[in-house]
């Protein structure tokens, strides 16, 4: 789940078709970084085999065209 921070962080508006990746960094010591990223919907399947995860739907604007994805990778994405 992204922190708080992560969370204000992924409430910028993204042009579609253009992910965006961003590290939310965790707020505690000893947390492992969470990388998400907007995925638009016809690339899901791409981002899937690659190591993502779907984390969940977008509200608002976001979610007509894309949806928010998890790095589930042990090093950063590439």
């Amino acid at each position: 789940m992204p922190t708080a921070r992560a969370a204000q962080s992924l409430q910028a508006s993204e042009a579609p078709g253009s992910p965006s990746v961003q590290n939310a960094a965790p707020d505690h010591c000893g947390e492992a970084p969470q990388w998400l990223c907007y995925v638009t919907f016809e690339d899901v399947t791409d981002y899937e085999a690659k190591g993502w995860r779907v984390s969940g739907p977008l509200g608002g604007n976001h979610g007509h065209y894309s949806i928010l994805m998890i790095w589930e990778g042990d090093d950063e994405p590439g």
